[in-house]
């Protein structure tokens, strides 16, 4: 697909990604290097129709989301599935909210509106899950798997930076693993 540069062509790939999502690896690149002629009247059906495409996916990617959840009936390798899917289903739309078509007030409007579904989303999965498990493991996966795309999951404390080369010092005590 060439790069959009006309409104006809930019609503032919909105047309595109609302109904496809298969389409995402030939369209957003193309996206990405199109342009569009920032004019008052082009300006706001653009962003209208930039907005229906964008909603229409996180709509998609949250009942998706919730459908693998049910799916998953709380089996810990089918959440985590399912956290990595919605992961996976947002990262196009990380995309879309950085074109550079669009002045940078409205990316970061989309950003925002993003990061403020994900946290959202987020928030509630773990919510609902200190109600249904007593265990915490449910939580714990929620929080190892999260559904942000832009960070990744928190992970063990980093090793430390140079350790010497030399052996440890006699303590008295016995070292086992190290």
């Amino acid at each position: 697909m060439k790069p959009p540069e006309t409104y006809a062509e930019w609503s032919a790939a909105f047309a595109t990604l609302e109904t496809d999502d298969f389409s995402d690896g030939e369209v957003l690149p193309a996206l990405e290097a199109g342009q569009i002629s920032w004019c008052s009247g082009v300006a706001e059906r653009f962003t209208l129709g930039f907005a229906a495409v964008f909603n229409a996916r996180l709509k998609r990617a949250n009942v998706a989301l919730q459908r693998d959840l049910d799916i998953a009936r709380g089996a810990e390798i089918g959440v985590a599935n399912a956290m990595l899917g919605a992961r996976r289903r947002l990262q196009p739309l990380t995309r879309l909210a950085a074109l550079s078509a669009l002045p940078e007030n409205v990316r970061k409007h989309f950003r925002s509106e993003l990061q403020t579904f994900v946290n959202r989303a987020q928030s509630s999965l773990e919510d609902s899950a200190i109600a249904a498990d007593r265990t915490g493991r449910l939580r714990s996966i929620f929080r190892h798997n999260p559904l942000s795309p832009f960070a990744s999951p928190p992970l063990l404390a980093a090793a430390p930076a140079a350790e010497s080369a030399s052996p440890p010092a006699l303590t008295g005590r016995r070292v086992i693993l190290k």
